[in-house]
């Protein structure tokens, strides 16, 4: 059975979350959770960055130059 990319997404995000609570239990500052700010920055590069750069869709800036050259 083939998975769409948005369920792999969602498999790979429930699977960071999990590791973030997981983390923070070890881990206790008082009103900090710097593991779930250490997880947040690694999910932008599986999550977000390669999101962007698979997709072929034109992005605000392009869109906004080419309204600005028009």
């Amino acid at each position: 059975m083939k998975q769409s990319p948005s369920l792999k997404k969602m498999f790979v995000t429930a699977l960071l979350a999990a590791l973030a609570y997981v983390l923070n239990t070890v881990v206790v500052f008082p009103a900090m959770a710097p593991f779930q700010h250490f997880v947040n920055v690694l999910t932008v590069y599986p999550l977000g960055l390669l999101t962007i750069l698979l997709t072929k869709k034109t992005s605000l800036i392009d869109k906004l130059k080419s309204k600005m050259n028009a």
